[in-house]
């Protein structure tokens, strides 16, 4: 019994990573709307120098990106006006997780899993942003 409940538990857990994965694919690359990015400071080092520049940051800091991504969009015949829609979220004071020293399959994935569960914590619903198309 305990074996089935544990087989379960880990398909629910890979179907859910796979239908995230697959709407993540489906939502960013049809090019009907614009694709929004959240950009969240991390001061990886942990240095004043970084704080001070992490404190330093606008949304217009990362202008050229979408510039970048706009011209490049329209070069492949794609007709959107703002493809991408930059914004700056807040400092994140969390580190990620690492990876670990193994680096074999299992490993990595372990991993990913850490990313997706951390990333879900530092961002929260705070952050959530409502289209204002």
């Amino acid at each position: 019994m305990f074996k089935a409940i544990r087989i379960a538990i880990l398909l629910f857990i890979l179907f859910m990573v796979a239908m995230g994965t697959w709407l993540t694919r489906v939502r960013s690359t049809d090019w009907n709307d614009s694709l929004w990015v959240t950009i969240y400071p991390v001061n990886g080092d942990d240095s004043a120098v970084s704080a001070n520049y992490i404190s330093k940051l606008r949304k217009d800091t990362f202008a050229g990106i979408e510039a970048f991504v706009a011209r490049e969009v329209e070069r492949y015949g794609h007709t959107l006006n703002r493809p991408v829609k930059i914004e700056l979220g807040h400092p994140v004071h969390e580190q990620p997780p690492a990876i670990g020293e193994a680096r074999n399959v299992v490993d990595v994935m372990i991993w990913s899993l850490k990313m997706r569960w951390w990333v879900s914590s530092v961002t929260g619903d705070r952050d959530r942003i409502t289209p204002d198309v």
